[in-house]
């Protein structure tokens, strides 16, 4: 405090942190933040001030540039460093981040642009390493390392939501960017919603990578509540499938499946 008071820093820091107006459940988090500034920094160093906007954060808060900070997101588009941390560098009109909530092109502070530089440097730097893939994410690796250490981006929080849900998750495709997760391809639903007991059943099955191990054109099904299979393009949809072992093998070609129904589970193959 003693250093900053010497640049002319008044405290406490006041931090407007902005929310929509409407959301209960944005004013009861922005709640639990402000608390946590409360005790873990103090209110003699830093106070968060809850502040409203009516619909549009771009227009009612980006834009004119009220708030001290955002919580936010991102999805990435494709699966390279650059997708995140080029989203934040200097100087760059498609750095989204950068343009649209830092809004960097706006900084005098000589020392905080040097910083810019040196960590959009850096960004370029690894960006241009296209023969040693090892090489190129180690040197990402250090343009993030100098992102959070000179707080570009504080990392806040990681979701992790909680459902009632008819379909087995380990069933969906994954993917960390783009939008094949958003396929409704070979899920396998549950007629009733799964139990935490079903769950880790499947869990554990997902954790030994018998996932994986299933062939692309195979789905094995065992032990668990009677089932709804969706499937591509035209749908095969099976319903009130008892408590047994089913095998279904799908034709890529005809888009339909074969059913077979056993008292044990058959070979994947």
């Amino acid at each position: 405090m003693e250093e900053l008071a010497a640049q002319g820093v008044t405290f406490p820091v006041v931090a407007d942190y902005y929310i929509q107006g409407s959301s209960q459940t944005a004013l009861d988090t922005a709640n639990v933040l402000k608390q946590l500034f409360s005790d873990c920094l103090g209110d003699d160093f830093v106070t968060l001030n809850i502040k409203t906007y009516i619909s549009s954060v771009a227009k009612e808060v980006r834009s004119p540039q009220l708030a001290s900070f955002y919580i936010n997101g991102w999805g990435a588009d494709y699966g390279d460093p650059q997708n995140y941390l080029g989203q934040e560098t200097y100087g760059m009109d498609n750095a989204y981040y950068s343009e649209a909530y830092s809004i960097t092109r706006n900084i005098t502070d000589e020392k905080l642009i040097a910083v810019y530089e040196e960590f959009t440097n850096m960004v370029n730097a690894a960006n241009a390493i296209v023969g040693d893939m090892d090489a190129r994410y180690e040197a990402y690796a250090d343009a993030e390392k100098y992102m959070i250490e000179h707080a570009l981006v504080i990392p806040w929080y990681k979701n992790v939501l909680w459902q009632v849900t008819h379909v087995n998750d380990y069933s969906k495709i994954y993917a960390p960017y783009g939008i094949q997760g958003d396929k409704f391809k070979n899920w396998e639903t549950s007629v009733d919603a799964y139990t935490t007991e079903d769950y880790a059943k499947l869990a554990e099955a997902y954790a030994a990578g018998t996932a994986k191990a299933i062939q692309p054109n195979l789905i094995e099904i065992a032990n668990l509540s009677p089932i709804t299979l969706i499937t591509g393009t035209p749908a095969c949809i099976l319903r009130e499938v008892p408590r047994s072992n089913l095998r279904i093998k799908f034709s890529r070609k005809r888009n339909n499946c074969t059913i077979g129904l056993s008292s044990s589970p058959a070979a994947a193959n």
